[in-house]
């Protein structure tokens, strides 16, 4: 629109050809909307006098009216991080966003899920229904990938985020298990993690004599 100090004017466009009327006086049509744009709209009804005058030209409009166009599609969305890696106990915050107004303007409460299987099944997270930020809090060593489910409240249509790929392992606690022998006899020596023997090929071990 332009705004002026008195007045604001606004572009119009024509939606429809000239119409008739009817014997009752009343102007029917259908307004298609697929190729309008997503948000408010002004609708106004413009009518010309018929004159036996070639010359003469009279104009009336209708009130305004406003009407709201909203998105039927699939939503689009993302979420703040694409891959969290950190040792236990891990707590971390995720927003979703969506990816403009028109999008957030359809969308029905977001629905947060879960997968421990690498996106195999996922699971709903119902305590975080409706949240835009969730703490994702993780105690034990793993891999896990989140997700959220767009909904369009409209048309029921479903889309999803990309995946959140979350990872935790524990810190490094090193130690050395040694078993009583006899003189002579070779020394067992057994290295520990967190007080767990090392799977074999899982770790670079380098060993000296002090």
């Amino acid at each position: 629109p332009e705004t002026g100090r008195y007045k604001t004017t606004y572009e119009r466009t024509a939606l429809t050809e000239a119409l008739p009327v009817n014997d009752a006086g009343i102007v029917e049509t259908k307004i298609k909307i697929e190729n309008m744009d997503l948000g408010n709209m002004r609708l106004v009804g413009v009518a010309k006098v018929r004159s036996p005058f070639s010359d003469f030209e009279m104009k009336r409009e209708t009130s305004a009216v406003g009407i709201r166009i909203y998105k039927g599609e699939e939503l689009e969305g993302n979420l703040s991080k694409s891959l969290i890696i950190g040792r236990i106990p891990l707590s971390t915050l995720v927003s979703f966003k969506s990816a403009s107004t028109a999008n957030s303007d359809a969308l029905a409460p977001t629905e947060w899920q879960q997968s421990s299987d690498n996106g195999q099944t996922w699971n709903m997270l119902s305590d975080m229904t409706g949240k835009r930020s969730v703490s994702i809090k993780k105690t034990e060593v793993g891999k896990w990938l989140y997700r959220a489910k767009m909904t369009n409240k409209f048309t029921s249509k479903v889309s999803y985020t990309d995946a959140l790929t979350v990872v935790t392992y524990k810190q490094p606690k090193l130690s050395i298990d040694v078993t009583d022998i006899l003189q002579g006899s070779d020394v067992p020596v057994t290295l520990l993690d967190n007080d767990e023997p090392i799977p074999a090929g899982t770790a670079e071990v380098l060993w000296s004599e002090d």
